[in-house]
């Protein structure tokens, strides 16, 4: 019984191994007969290229044979050779066309003239052809080849009749051939152009076909050839298939041994677990021992063994058929579903990757509609994604999700291309199917930690939420707005939607420029340019903004006392700064103030510095909130209302700015009473003769009659600025490049200023300023850019401008600057 148990369980064990070697072996075949059938498949397009190349390459020799033997020059050289004539139509263009050989006989057969290159060659077609009437019996253009001494010559040769006889039906006068010996250099062209290796032969016998080579015989024969002359003995390495089959096997290799290893393993083992036991039963009938005892302990055992053998080899062989199936997967050429449909959306080709998914075969697959393949929950969405796609006749992307059984969920993104036919319907649709499980978790994942550190952070929650507020309320003032005034007859109507598109403008502006800032601040790029500045000069520039700005925010009742006269102070800062801190805390102090006044002023705090403060009649903060108002996104709680929404980033940009300006900024405030604001810069000197300051109303016509070049290439901004000009009475001479303001400002030296764009076309604004200062150093030069990153404003300066302005800019501000300048 031992034996025959044995026997049994060792021949179940041998018979699996065979099988599997078997099943292994059979898709080996298959994959191996797949690698030759893309040898073969390269071999023939290798040759087909070689082929095509040998007749491209040698295409004009017959065309000097058309040519030449449709000619009656050529016949009556045939009855009257002319030395100079042969020269200069049979040498010269035997040599442009790169014939090697160029031979005329008359219509008997008798050579009139030969030309050789090759002076050490000497080929005579007498040799291999004795009646020459004979070869042009069939055809009276003819192509054949000549193995000569080692060499292949191909030859085009054709009867010789009148110009008038192109079809060749006279009899011929003569007979014309040019041959192209394939040296050296002409078998390298070859190999160059085609990738090819390759050598004229006579015998076959000899073939590499060796596995990591694409190699076959392409036979030269000619028109009047019953037999190849020569045959060409081409190859080509491909490593790409060598790697391929070479990987293969090594794989294969590895696969087989993990299996003879696995059946020694577990042969050992079944001889173990399964002789032990019987030799203890066996033992125990010949001692004659407590059968009863035995058998009961011996049976638990043994079906104990049984039992876990079975299952153990049931396992085994699930998961060896399940690795083998995976690994006949992995070798699939595309790592995704790919699915071909007609253009009835049913399934007329799909690979490997394909019947994984759906765990299908090509057979139940094949004819089936594209969306009953998926599950019924997201058919709909695919159908609705196939009438689009059948719709707009071009490829569509999408993706779907399903719940698999275990509850699971599955996100694919489906691509899809169509063939269409020459009347541009659709012929077939490709589908790629990409799984994007993963990728969605981690997005999940990374939106789940994104919603904590959100919740762990309001303030910039909050910010976040009032951004997109400031910034897309301007933006649907602007679009929507525009489009009303592209409709809009009403010359009224469109005025005022034109005003608040500038505002709402301005005001998306505005809330740039702070984002931009607090980026430089924070990264340190902020640059301060410190200067000697008269505090007249800085109430002068803020006055007229200011009042603009009360217009927009609709408070021209509120009561604004800015200094029109004041001492001849002068300070050391950057004079741009400084407006740029007193503007925001003087519309601060505005949007703050529903009833009352807002003050500007300031007073010498020493001898060193000066105090400038902004005082309001508004809502005021308490002194808890006080040490916040200048944190990052700070706003208070009385700013929920619409009209007093805003960035939350004006005061943090203004106290950092008054740090960088080596001063300081600081509150006073009561709750309900009102704020004063103070900022500090250092004080450059005072000035003994007080002079009171112009009036802003009284400078309007400072630039009247003024002649300003502006170069400018975008039409619409050149409006822009041609209209602000023209309304202070200025003339205005404009130039679409550099170049050309260049030519017009040596030409005409009566300009008072020049306004510059510095990007242009043809010459750009920096090389124009540089050129102008070149010849003109006095002249006021102001610099038009949207370029606004560390570092712009000094590269400009530093190029000869005097004055740099950011786009947009506000028309005010460029007219102050301007007046400046010109004064």
């Amino acid at each position: 019984m031992k034996n025959s148990m044995q026997r049994r369980v060792l021949g179940i064990l041998i018979a699996g191994f065979v099988v599997i070697f078997v099943i292994n072996g059979f898709y080996s075949l298959k994959l191996l007969n797949s690698i030759r059938q893309n040898y073969r498949t390269s071999e023939t397009s290798a040759r087909a290229l070689l082929a095509a190349t040998i007749n491209l390459k040698n295409e004009a020799l017959k065309k000097f044979v058309e040519d030449y033997t449709v000619w009656d020059e050529m016949i009556k050289y045939i009855h009257s050779p002319d030395e100079v004539f042969a020269r200069d139509n049979f040498i010269l263009s035997s040599e442009i066309f790169k014939a090697d050989y160029c031979l005329v006989f008359n219509e008997n057969g008798n050579s009139v003239f030969a030309y050789n290159s090759l002076s050490s060659d000497h080929l005579n077609l007498k040799d291999y052809f004795d009646d020459m009437p004979s070869l042009f019996s069939k055809k009276p253009l003819i192509r054949f080849y000549l193995y000569h001494h080692g060499y292949v010559v191909e030859f085009f040769g054709g009867s010789i009749h009148p110009s008038l006889d192109t079809l060749r039906k006279s009899p011929p006068y003569g007979y014309f051939f040019v041959g192209k010996k394939w040296d050296y250099e002409f078998i390298e062209e070859l190999k160059e152009i085609t990738g090819l290796s390759f050598i004229p032969v006579t015998d076959t016998l000899k073939f590499d076909k060796r596995a990591q080579k694409i190699a076959f015989f392409l036979p030269l024969k000619g028109d009047i050839d019953t037999t190849p002359v020569v045959w060409l003995s081409a190859s080509k390495t491909d490593s790409i298939l060598n790697k391929l089959e070479r990987s293969y096997l090594t794989q294969l290799t590895v696969v087989l041994l993990l299996c003879f290893i696995f059946l020694l393993l577990v042969i050992f083992l079944s001889l173990r677990w399964f002789v032990k036991p019987m030799r203890i039963l066996k033992e125990a009938l010949q001692n004659e021992t407590d059968v009863t005892d035995n058998q009961r302990i011996m049976n638990v055992a043994e079906y104990n063994q049984i039992a876990t053998l079975i299952t153990t080899k049931a396992e085994q062989k699930k998961e060896l058929n399940l690795t083998n199936k995976l690994y006949f997967n992995l070798l699939s050429l595309f790592p995704a579903p790919v699915v071909v449909t007609g253009k009835d959306f049913r399934i007329k080709l799909c690979n490997e990757k394909t019947i994984q998914l759906f765990k299908k075969t090509s057979d139940e697959l094949t004819n089936e509609y594209f969306k009953d393949i998926f599950p019924e929950e997201v058919r709909e969405t695919i159908n609705h994604e196939l009438k689009w796609l059948k719709f707009e006749k071009k490829g569509r992307n999408f993706e779907i999700q399903w719940v698999e059984q275990n509850g699971s969920k599955v996100y694919f993104e489906i691509s899809s291309a169509v063939l269409k036919n020459e009347q541009g319907d659709i012929e077939e649709v490709i589908f790629s199917l990409f799984n994007q499980t993963a990728l969605k978790l981690q997005y999940e994942a990374l939106n789940e930690a994104l919603k904590k550190a959100e919740e762990s952070d309001q303030l910039k929650t909050s910010f976040l939420m009032s951004m997109s507020h400031e910034l897309r309320t301007p933006l649907n003032v602007i679009i929507g707005l525009s489009s009303v005034c592209n409709k809009e007859t009403s010359t009224e109507e469109m005025l005022e939607y034109a005003e608040i598109i500038k505002n709402s403008g301005l005001q998306l502006s505005g809330i740039i420029d702070d984002l931009f800032d607090v980026s430089l601040i924070e990264s340190g790029n902020l640059r301060i340019e410190n200067r000697k500045i008269n505090i007249r000069d800085i109430f002068s520039d803020i006055g007229g903004i200011i009042r603009a700005e009360m217009q927009l925010m609709k408070k021209e009742h509120i009561r604004l006392s800015i200094p029109e006269t004041a001492e001849d102070v002068e300070i050391f800062s950057d004079p741009i700064r400084v407006k740029q801190v007193l503007i925001n805390l003087l519309k601060n102090a505005l949007k703050f103030t529903e009833e009352g006044s807002v003050e500007a002023g300031y007073y010498l705090q020493n001898e060193k510095e000066c105090v400038f403060y902004i005082k309001d009649s508004g809502i005021g903060i308490e002194k808890e909130s006080q040490d916040k108002i200048f944190q990052k996104f700070w706003q208070a709680q009385e700013t929920a209302g619409k009209s007093n929404r805003g960035a939350g980033l004006g005061l943090y940009i203004s106290y950092h700015l008054a740090k960088l300006l080596n001063g300081n900024l600081w509150i006073e405030s009561e709750k309900g009473i009102g704020s004063t604001f103070y900022f500090s810069v250092p004080l450059y000197k005072i000035n003994n003769d007080k002079k009171l300051m112009t009036d802003l109303s009284e400078s309007t016509n400072g630039l009247k009659g003024k002649k300003i070049l502006l170069a400018e290439d975008e039409d619409f901004n050149f409006m822009l600025v041609r209209h602000l000009l023209k309304k202070h009475e200025c003339e205005v001479v404009r130039a679409t490049n550099g170049k050309e303001a260049l030519d017009i400002f040596n030409k005409d030296s009566g300009f008072d200023a020049i306004i510059m764009d510095l990007r242009m076309p043809v010459m750009g604004g920096y090389e124009a300023i540089k050129e102008i200062r070149k010849t003109n150093t006095s002249i006021p030069i102001i610099a038009l850019t949207a370029m606004v990153i560390s570092g712009s404003r000094e590269e400009v300066l530093d190029c000869g401008a005097d004055e740099f302005i950011e786009k947009p800019f506000n028309p005010e501000i460029l007219v102050e600057r301007l007046k400046e300048l010109i004064k």
